[in-house]
């Protein structure tokens, strides 16, 4: 979507104008613009329902569901896993089985060539030189298991050498997520659900083995599944350093590392997300699993993202101190005969909520 699409879909949603309740008598940001731009995205036929959660902290400030959303409903969410799975990885780093130092071949000896020498950061930050997914000709990464998806990766050349191009992808995270199961002795899944899931109370969220349906893979990166309730849970944890409800789920510092630059000097091969949604050409726009959409100064990230190819965005708004959740899965054939981005769309919630609670000021 260009910043003029964006603009338009702005002052059209704007124009609607739905009818808010009490939020502006009661001096409470009032989300009516949000809620009116996500239901025309519905009604469009772009989504059958999506979902909307913002808060602050431990604290709810706004819920509403289109269409067949529901705070329960389940979905598959692609990318916008990513975030969730380096948070997992980082539970490990909290407990000492890993460091973001750790070469790939330190648990992998299979890997021989250059790609053995990407970091577990570089494996999370697209900037492990690693192919970004298979080569067409080769089967889909759909492996039922991370070995297995790992003995596909081995044979495949390297891209470019360790911090050299970052290039967005989920071959490489496939990797990171096999030194986890080696360093803890468990599945995957079950590492999110005994250190990330459970301590958050993410009843309904997991990383399944990747099915058939297409572009929900990989493991890693796109086969998380979970609904607008726990993803909040997700965000507020790492909107307060790791902590939720009193509990230390990640330790802050970890969290300040996810958040930090980790693209550094690697060329950045095309500009999939930030440029395109926020209108402007950075270096420093990853972290560890998220997209460092907006910047202050001194070069720490104000606005954080993980969007997913179908709609799924979680973000958390550093300047208005808030996080926001949408949960949808596009009808991808629909919106993509209209010309919407169901990947970029999802770029214009961050600004909507910013709106609201400054209105509100």
């Amino acid at each position: 979507m260009t910043p003029v699409t964006r603009r338009i879909v702005l002052a059209a949603t704007m124009a609607a104008g739905l009818s808010s309740k009490s939020a502006v008598a009661m001096g409470k940001p009032d989300f009516q613009y949000l809620d009116a731009h996500l239901r025309t995205l519905v009604s469009a036929g772009y989504f059958p329902g999506m979902s909307l959660r913002v808060g602050r902290g431990d604290r709810l400030l706004h819920e509403a569901h289109f269409g067949d959303g529901a705070p329960d409903r389940v979905l598959h969410v692609a990318s916008a896993g990513k975030w969730v799975a380096a948070a997992t990885i980082a539970a490990l780093v909290d407990e000492g089985r890993l460091k973001w130092e750790d070469r790939a071949r330190d648990l992998l000896p299979e890997l021989i060539d250059i790609k053995g020498d990407a970091r577990l950061s570089a494996l999370l930050s697209h900037t492990a030189g690693y192919p970004d997914y298979q080569p067409p000709e080769a089967r889909r990464d759909d492996y039922q298991t991370l070995e297995e998806a790992v003995r596909h990766i081995v044979p495949l050349p390297a891209v470019a050498a360790p911090g050299q191009v970052f290039q967005y992808g989920g071959l490489a995270m496939q990797v990171a997520g096999r030194m986890a199961e080696l360093a803890a002795r468990q599945p995957f899944n079950e590492i999110f659900l005994t250190r990330v899931a459970r301590p958050l109370g993410m009843t309904r969220s997991g990383f399944s083995p990747v099915s058939a349906e297409p572009g929900f893979s990989p493991m890693l990166g796109g086969a998380f599944f979970t609904t607008v309730d726990d993803y909040g849970r997700f965000l507020a944890m790492l909107s307060q350093d790791g902590m939720f409800l009193g509990t230390r789920v990640l330790g802050g510092g970890s969290v300040r590392v996810m958040h930090d630059d980790h693209v550094g000097k690697a060329r950045v091969l095309k500009d999939d997300f930030v440029a395109p949604a926020r209108a402007v050409r950075r270096a420093d726009i990853y972290g560890l699993g998220v997209w460092r959409e907006e910047v202050d100064d001194r070069g720490q990230a104000t606005l954080l993202s993980s969007p997913g190819w179908a709609g799924a965005y979680g973000w958390l708004d550093k300047r208005m101190d808030v996080w926001g959740v949408v949960l949808a899965k596009a009808d991808v054939p629909v919106a993509v005969a209209s010309g919407y981005s169901t990947f970029l769309g999802s770029s214009l919630y961050a600004p909507m909520v910013r709106t609201a609670i400054r209105e509100s000021a």
